[in-house]
């Protein structure tokens, strides 16, 4: 350092470069305010923060660790297989930390690889020499050598680290890798091809992504070359959008049905019948300026654009993708989510017109070189991508009934996905009008009266094929406002009158309480009642959950709303082979308690016309002596009924109604 610059520095700043981190740094680091000192002290204060902050972490990882082996050792205790006891291992720090599941999984992974295979990145990490972004570089590129090899490549690099970018470290630990073991390479690509999926999530501003993940190289590039060639051929006939935009409806019409049995020529037909004619021209977009930084074919995204969740190396390794970020904590992606059901009987039953000339899939489909109507209005609201045909499989919408009749604003949800603007909320219901439709009518609070199956439609909606479900949320008084009017647009004073109708029936369906599962009404009202599941940190839609009973039917717990809930495949599961309780206080009120602690769900009161009360509210309080697993109750006792399942899940920028149509 200059002597001019190191006069200028207080000796109390100085004193940080030279200070272990610890208890002594932080000593240091609180008795120095940024705002007093000059720039170049700001800088070494900054530097000296971040040692010591990635040694808090190396010591939270510790504790990660430790909490991880002891759910590890808790779940084969209570009876869980002993390969899937490290299943749920990382739900205690899930509750604790208030994590996604697949965020805790991550964490514990890190943890555990750097207290055992990689100590020395551990050690690392807790004296501030290295941090979190760079020890998970060392841990994800290592994996797959031997642990001798990891350790000699750790060694030869960790005092590099520090001065390269994750990118560069990335690049030095495979050619060393390569280098140590020649078959590395292979043994790693074929690892991650058994792990190749297709991951769907919703972005921040209202769209949504869709990714295909350790997919072979040879099929994507020819995958880029087509979308490339039908790009380019709608362009010369005349195509008057960006080629982007043009190669992003190739892509979403070929995977959602629009495109089914097209030609090309049809298909480049179709695209310049729907094209909007506001579509800006192909001009560089100011906010993709910059050259690539990377190996990335046209349609790709920049090199340097942040990487939505799952990608990581180690991703498909470990059984999941996605990492926790700011903005992808999606319950879609939620991995053990499942459309089945205990009884398998279709969620709704409606009234929607019989369809002739079907395919296999039971739906009908416009014939070869068909094009809709460019007017007619999509599932995905104005705009292109909104327009053709598509089926609406995995679109639940759930809106409000005076934002459908123009009479407010108020934005609608996909469930599971993202909420959405009143205008597109009322194209998806307007293009849906053969899904099924349902009514939920609550009370002031927002706690559903009647759940019931809607037959009517409004006559504005399209009556054809369509797996999508819309669910129209109303209050009573709301309700018994409308069904006087007259001024009602076409079709609906027809469906106010049937959810008038439908008040005489208010409160849970009966059902059969000795049934195995719930019959569909019941079912739907559980559903209605739940959102998701309810679990205290899990968004899993209910419609993708099982009906579990909070007593065991197998013990005799009743089929019955007041000891049924919504609970997805990995919480279902992890009742009963993860050492967890789950007690039903009151209907609709969950208690979850673990190994260690209590987590107490609110019950799900209120839908999109009432402030959601039911949000992950928790109250922590001491565990009892003696786990009550341990106990004769037969309620609490856990049972080993769902056998370990693999999850599925999908990742370009459209509406996200179309992308959960896929």
């Amino acid at each position: 350092m200059p002597v001019e610059l190191q006069e200028r520095i207080r000796p109390a700043v100085a004193a940080l470069e030279r200070t272990p981190t610890g208890p002594a740094l932080a000593g240091l680091l609180a008795g120095l305010d940024p705002t007093v000192l000059s720039g170049a002290e700001c800088v070494l204060l900054m530097r000296a923060r971040y040692r010591q902050s990635n040694h808090e972490r190396g010591q939270l990882l510790a504790v990660v660790d430790e909490v991880r082996r002891r759910g590890v050792a808790d779940a084969a205790g209570f009876g869980a297989d002993p390969d899937q006891a490290g299943e749920f291992a990382a739900d205690e720090v899930r509750a604790a930390l208030v994590l996604t599941r697949r965020a805790a999984e991550d964490l514990c992974h890190l943890a555990e690889d750097l207290a055992h295979r990689l100590p020395t990145m551990g050690a690392a990490l807790c004296a501030g020499r290295l941090d979190q972004p760079r020890a998970r570089v060392f841990s994800e590129w290592t994996q797959g050598l031997s642990d001798e090899h990891a350790r000699a490549l750790c060694a030869a690099l960790l005092p590099l680290a520090a001065s390269l970018t994750t990118g560069q470290l990335i690049d030095k630990l495979k050619r060393h890798a390569i280098a140590l073991d020649p078959t590395w390479a292979r043994r790693r690509y074929e690892k991650a091809l058994r792990g190749r999926r297709v991951v769907g999530h919703r972005n921040a501003d209202g769209t949504a992504s869709l990714h295909g993940y350790n997919l072979p190289p040879e099929r994507v590039v020819a995958a880029c070359a087509r979308l490339d060639a039908l790009g380019l051929a709608a362009k010369r006939a005349g195509h008057p959008g960006r080629l982007d935009h043009i190669r992003a409806e190739i892509y979403l019409g070929m995977l959602d049905g629009r495109f089914h049995d097209l030609d090309d020529d049809t298909i480049i037909t179709h695209l310049i019948t729907t094209a909007d004619a506001t579509d800006p021209a192909d001009t560089p977009d100011p906010d993709n300026a910059g050259g690539d930084d990377g190996d990335t074919g046209p349609g790709h995204p920049r090199a340097d654009h942040p990487s939505p969740p799952g990608p990581g190396p180690t991703g498909a390794a470990r059984g999941h993708g996605a990492t926790d970020t700011a903005t992808t904590d999606s319950a879609a992606t939620e991995p053990g989510a499942s459309e089945d059901d205990v009884t398998g009987a279709p969620d709704d039953v409606t009234g929607a017109p019989d369809v002739t000339g079907t395919t296999g899939g039971g739906l009908a489909r416009p014939g070869r070189g068909a094009v809709e109507d460019p007017g007619s209005p999509g599932p995905g609201g104005g705009g292109s991508g909104g327009r053709g045909w598509v089926d609406g499989r995995g679109v639940e919408l759930s809106v409000r009934l005076g934002t459908l009749l123009g009479q407010d604003g108020k934005p609608a949800e996909l469930l599971g996905w993202a909420p959405v603007h009143a205008e597109q909320a009322r194209a998806i219901a307007a293009g849906h009008g053969g899904g099924s439709w349902r009514y939920v009518i609550t009370d002031g609070d927002g706690y559903p009266i009647v759940v019931g199956p809607l037959r009517r439609r409004p006559t504005t909606s399209i009556r054809g094929p369509s797996r999508a479900v819309v669910e129209l949320l109303v209050d009573r008084a709301g309700l018994l406002a409308l069904a006087g009017r007259s001024d009602l647009p076409d079709g609906w004073p027809a469906v106010i009158a049937e959810m008038t109708a439908g008040l005489a029936r208010a409160g849970a369906p009966a059902g059969d309480p000795t049934a195995r599962g719930p019959r569909a009404a019941l079912r739907r009202w559980i559903r209605a009642r739940d959102r998701t599941c309810v679990h205290p940190f899990c968004r899993v839609p209910a419609r993708r959950t099982d009906a579990d009973h909070s007593i065991e039917y197998a013990r005799g717990g009743a089929t019955t709303d007041r000891n049924l809930g919504s609970a997805c495949k990995h919480d279902h599961r992890l009742r009963h082979e993860g050492g967890w309780i789950l007690t039903q206080i009151a209907t609709g009120h969950f208690l979850w308690t673990s190994p260690h602690r209590k987590l107490e769900t609110l019950p799900n009161r209120g839908t999109l016309d009432r402030p959601r009360r039911r949000n992950p509210r928790c109250t922590i309080r001491p565990p009892p002596r003696e786990h009550p697993c341990t106990s004769d109750s037969p309620v609490l006792r856990p049972m080993r009924t769902y056998p370990a399942t693999a999850c599925l899940m999908i990742f370009v920028s459209w509406p996200a109604a179309t992308v959960s149509s896929l």
